[in-house]
């Protein structure tokens, strides 16, 4: 076969495993977004070709939103520039987006993934004084939450390593410089804004997953994971917002449970709207309003449960957080007796021990604490509770050698 020859069956092939034929690949509306786009399209067809097809692919084209439209300085924009004879911004944020979307945009800035997701690991410095308000970042005295110090790893590893990793996720709630705060982008991936994109778990997976937050992987082994990985290839992912059923997707992702209207559920970019606990913090919290948020992930649920099957589930999930909490407090007793004693420095994270109880409400508290309410057993027993249970048998070797050395430095003396 000659080489165009290869090249041709590649591209049929390529084509036919996403569903598409060089056929139907015409029928994308590369006219409407050349009409649509304008200026902006024809140039970057041309210089970065990746972009303008992702906006032909795009209900943004063929609904007649041209670049212009999400690219215009808004009125409080900053960083305007002059680009081939336009006044644009280059990274729209939520204020340009509002323009179109002002109820999506404020559930997002209600959510943990706007500004609460900054602060953990920047604190309150790019923050004004009326963010943090608005944000709930102050405390009873009206001062920034923990002193205003980012995580305390953060703080420990410093911006060159934080900047490819934990900041990479976290500025989803980033300050802007025109007072708008996160990145819509972070989830509506490139210039195409696919529904299905957003509803499928991998866009949640760039973020959620790992040691302290495996969301994905616990997502994997459950039944719900099961059923997604086996059928979701023929599910309807396309389905207008709000109208999304079981027929569209007989089980549930992480989009269902925590955003999407689904079986009469109105849907919200509030990803904590749903949630009782905040299962993050070295002590589970429960939220403002828990009743409702509860009945409001119970309605998602019941359009394929019964309540006997999902009622006892948060039960024996509610008593598996206050377990482990309880465990996590017998840790930090450890931990704090040793600094009564005078056995640790003031420095943060720089004795193993403090490590030690750090990566035990960090990663296996809240791998439990997820894995419970997610619906995997293996993140709840052996990357959970099974590690709690030895971290505490550590915790208490480690005080003890300290007591040890620290007494054999006296003798010394």
């Amino acid at each position: 076969m000659s080489l165009l020859g290869t090249i041709i069956l590649f591209v049929v092939v390529a084509y036919g495993l996403k569903g598409i034929t060089p056929e139907s690949a015409a029928e994308v509306n590369y006219a409407v977004a050349e009409k649509t786009g304008g200026e902006c399209y024809a140039c970057h067809s041309r210089n970065t070709p990746g972009v303008t097809e992702e906006y032909a692919r795009s209900k943004h084209a063929t609904r007649g939103v041209s670049c212009l439209d999400c690219h215009k300085p808004h009125k409080d924009s900053t960083g305007v520039i002059e680009h081939e004879g336009f006044e644009i911004v280059a990274q729209p944020t939520p204020n340009n987006c509002a323009d179109c979307h002002p109820s999506a945009v404020k559930e997002f800035e209600a959510s943990n993934h706007s500004a609460r997701s900054w602060y953990a690991v920047a604190g309150a410095k790019d923050f004004s004084g009326d963010q943090l308000a608005e944000h709930n970042l102050l405390d009873e005295n009206g001062n920034p939450v923990n002193d205003g110090q980012p995580n305390v790893v953060a703080l420990v590893e410093g911006e060159d390593a934080t900047t490819l990793g934990c900041r990479k996720c976290h500025e989803i709630g980033k300050p802007n410089s025109d007072g708008s705060v996160g990145n819509c982008s972070k989830c509506h991936l490139g210039h195409r804004f696919s529904l299905e994109t957003v509803r499928k778990p991998e866009s949640c997976s760039q973020c959620h997953m790992g040691p302290d937050h495996p969301q994905r992987e616990i997502f994997e082994e459950s039944p719900h994971g099961v059923l997604y990985v086996q059928e979701g290839q023929e599910w309807n992912w396309d389905a207008a917002p709000g109208t999304m059923t079981v027929k569209d997707t007989p089980a549930p992702t992480c989009a269902t449970c925590h955003m999407t209207g689904f079986g009469g559920t109105p849907g919200t970019h509030n990803v904590s709207q749903r949630l009782k606990w905040n299962l993050t913090p070295e002590q589970s919290t429960v939220r403002e309003d828990w009743q409702g948020k509860r009945t409001s992930m119970e309605t998602v649920c019941s359009n394929c449960h019964n309540p006997n099957f999902y009622e006892g589930h948060f039960e024996d999930a509610d008593q598996l957080i206050e377990l482990v909490d309880e465990k996590i407090r017998e840790g930090k007793m450890v931990l704090d007796a040793a600094r009564q004693e005078g056995l640790l420095t003031a420095a943060p994270l720089d004795e193993s021990i403090e490590f030690k109880y750090f990566e035990m409400w960090h990663h296996e508290g809240r791998r439990a604490r997820f894995g419970g309410v997610m619906a995997g057993p293996d993140y709840v027993q052996w990357h959970g509770v099974y590690e709690l249970e030895k971290d505490l048998v550590e915790l208490e070797e480690m005080r003890e050698e300290l007591l040890d050395k620290a007494a054999g430095q006296g003798g010394d003396n």
